[in-house]
């Protein structure tokens, strides 16, 4: 039902939320023949791309063994090599960095860089809302923080809910692929 005019009874309103439920299942419907073939079309392709997972790990383990037993002197002059767009061969490991006491390589950093410590030690100040929220208007005002009221707002939302987000995650990801080939 399509109305112009303004809604007297709650039965024109009823009527009109009968549409939205209809035009929602209609909707719901497109999309939920989407998933499914969107998860037939994954269950074909799950094989094989599992297939030449294994088999990328399988030649890179060979390429890998290979390389640890090389004679040293292929690497004396350059490090890596490169071949078919595969960069291989032997580089310095990041390592790895650690502490037993927190709080006190804090302390020694602070007193080592007293004027770059915040280089080497993060620290974040924000307001708690949730503890701010339990104060009266006058002590927020003495704060600086400012209370509104929220306003009357016309709301339409479907029960079960989930079709709301679906239809989101499947628009924003259509709307990327349209810009990707655009």
């Amino acid at each position: 039902m399509q109305t112009d005019q303004q809604p007297n009874d709650m039965q024109q309103l009823e009527l009109l939320a009968e549409d939205v439920r209809n035009a929602r299942n209609a909707l719901g419907e497109v999309v939920t023949d989407l998933e499914s073939r969107i998860s037939e079309i994954r269950r074909t392709f799950l094989a094989p791309m599992r297939e030449r997972v294994c088999a990328l790990n399988d030649a890179q383990d060979a390429l890998r063994a290979a390389v640890k037993q090389s004679s040293a002197d292929l690497w004396k002059r350059r490090r890596t090599r490169t071949a078919h767009g595969i960069r291989f061969g032997w580089m310095k490991g990041k390592g790895k960095i650690t502490w037993t006491d927190e709080a006190k390589v804090i302390e020694r950093i602070k007193q080592e860089f007293c004027d770059q410590a915040d280089t080497y030690v993060r620290s974040k100040e924000s307001v708690v809302k949730d503890a701010i929220q339990q104060l009266d208007a006058k002590r927020l005002k003495k704060l600086g923080i400012t209370v509104t009221d929220g306003s009357e707002e016309v709301v339409i939302k479907d029960t079960a809910g989930e079709l709301d987000k679906l239809i989101d995650m499947l628009m924003g990801d259509a709307m990327a692929d349209e810009q990707e080939g655009a």
